[in-house]
């Protein structure tokens, strides 16, 4: 579980932590949702996105 995203992270380090120290990053597969300044942030804002896209399609694996 979160392969994808572990590699992304780990290819991309250096830059993430120059361009997002001190922030909470969302990152689904090879991409960055979003970039928040505290946890409760990131999760209401990317379940804004996530869930009704989920309830569309349904639930699917990332």
């Amino acid at each position: 579980m979160f392969e994808a995203e572990n590699k992304f992270y780990e290819e991309n380090s250096e830059t993430f932590r120059k361009k997002y120290l001190g922030k909470r990053v969302v990152i689904v597969k090879d991409r960055i949702l979003g970039a928040y300044d505290t946890d409760s942030e990131a999760i209401d804002e990317t379940s804004k996105t996530i869930f009704p896209i989920l309830e569309l399609f349904g639930n699917f694996s990332f």
